[in-house]
């Protein structure tokens, strides 16, 4: 029993080369006509799109729970916003306060009308 373990094993080695995979081609001129062309992209230029630094990103938000149409979103850069449609759309309500970014909002529990910034 041994032997023949032996033997498989040896033979098995032996034939591993056999199966290998092949050395690798070097390039041919026919393989570098399929690079990228400068040509293709040259005409386009860089341009700003989108706001700039980080502003767009909604820290916190607070939904009245007496009206769930209304609700209120927090800025990283851009104040709080209110919405009374369920956010078709937005209007400014901190522009006023000399803060930059926001960091959490909640409405008062005893009292819908007052929002805690």
């Amino acid at each position: 029993m041994f032997h023949r373990i032996l033997l498989t094993t040896v033979l098995g080695l032996f034939a591993m080369p056999a199966f290998s995979q092949k050395a690798a081609a070097t390039a041919t001129p026919a393989a570098a006509k399929d690079t990228v062309n400068p040509a293709w992209y040259s005409s386009l230029k860089f341009r700003m799109i989108g706001p700039a630094v980080n502003s767009g990103r909604i820290i916190d938000l607070a939904v009245n729970p007496q009206n769930h149409s209304e609700y209120y979103v927090a800025a990283a850069c851009g104040g709080v916003w209110k919405t009374n449609n369920r956010s078709i759309t937005f209007q400014p309500i901190f522009d006023q306060q000399r803060v930059y970014s926001i960091g959490c909002l909640t409405l008062d529990p005893g009292n819908a009308n007052t929002l805690w910034v």
